[in-house]
């Protein structure tokens, strides 16, 4: 069992390295233990003769295991510990410059986001900025942010923790030594610089019962910071008329206000006025038409722009 664990640990943080928000099958062909960690130094290995990499496998140093709390229902992968020289580029850190980055799996976004904020601020650390959001759209996707930072300690820490679309909770903490002068007096700005349709205006969608979404194709168009677009490929067993009573009950209860409603056998078109939290107007669209893909086959897009646009 124990080499079966060091083995998929390996993988996992191979599969981290190359992107933590891989979707794809990944499939681990011939091989020992001895050659994975080979190919793993490789991958992580520092890329500076004075820099010194070590691999924890399913655990963290003890001296800095205070900064990285590990939630009760995830599971600790590995970290790896970076230090000395030319830490974060040529010229660019001293002998004493450490950066730890743990590599967490399971759980569940907002329950870590919490976690990790309840613990490290136990610890003394001051919360320079922090943000949960609740992305809107076909696939509703909750992600969190954290930066922390101990001066007198000269410990800085910034976490992340979010839900892949196929459904993987990933989380890293990355814990620096000495503290990031630019981290610990960042600041959280008291508002935001504008209204963000993905989180502010496109409210959080549920799968209606009957239908799935086979490729969230969410894509994201700014003009001006005011506009987004979203899309998604969905099949269902149920009529378009169904489809979308299902979803603008959805964005009815949300606060969107019907416009106009213009539908077909083919197409379902759909206008709406939006009025944000800030009070600040908008306008959205949301639209299916059938898809070539086949019958049942159809693509859902939703738009929304601000309404006082130049």
């Amino acid at each position: 069992m124990r080499r079966f664990m060091s083995l998929f640990a390996i993988l996992c943080i191979m599969m981290m390295a190359g992107g933590t928000m891989a979707q794809g099958e990944t499939t681990v062909i011939g091989g020992t233990e001895d050659q994975m960690r080979d190919l793993i130094t490789r991958i992580l290995g520092g890329y500076s003769p004075e820099m010194a990499t070590e691999i924890f496998i399913a655990s963290v140093p003890e001296d800095l295991a205070q900064w990285a709390p590990i939630p009760e229902d995830a599971t600790l992968i590995a970290s790896v510990r970076r230090s000395g020289p030319n830490l974060y580029g040529p010229g660019i850190g001293t002998e004493d410059s450490m950066m730890l980055e743990v590599f967490i799996n399971g759980g569940d976004p907002e329950s870590n986001y919490n976690y990790f904020l309840d613990q490290l601020t136990a610890q003394g650390m001051t919360v320079i900025d922090s943000t949960l959001n609740n992305m809107g759209g076909f696939t509703p996707n909750v992600s969190g942010y954290g930066n922390l930072c101990d001066e007198e300690q000269g410990i800085s820490v910034n976490f992340d923790t979010s839900k892949n679309p196929g459904g993987v909770v990933y989380s890293t903490l990355r814990v620096q030594s000495p503290a990031d002068i630019y981290q610990c007096s960042q600041g959280r700005p008291s508002e935001p610089p504008y209204v963000d349709p993905m989180t502010d205006i496109i409210p959080a969608l549920n799968v209606p019962e009957g239908v799935t979404v086979t490729t969230n194709r969410n894509g994201t168009i700014y003009y001006n910071a005011q506009m987004i677009g979203l899309s998604a490929e969905i099949t269902t067993s149920l009529s378009m008329a169904e489809v979308k009573e299902a979803y603008t009950d959805q964005l009815e209860a949300a606060g969107w206000e019907n416009t106009l409603d213009e539908s077909s056998s083919a197409t379902s078109l759909t206008h709406w006025h939006i009025t944000a939290p800030d009070d600040s107007e908008w306008l959205g669209v949301f639209s299916l038409e059938a898809s070539p893909a086949g019958d049942g086959a159809y693509l859902a897009n939703i738009l929304v722009m601000s309404a006082d646009r130049d």
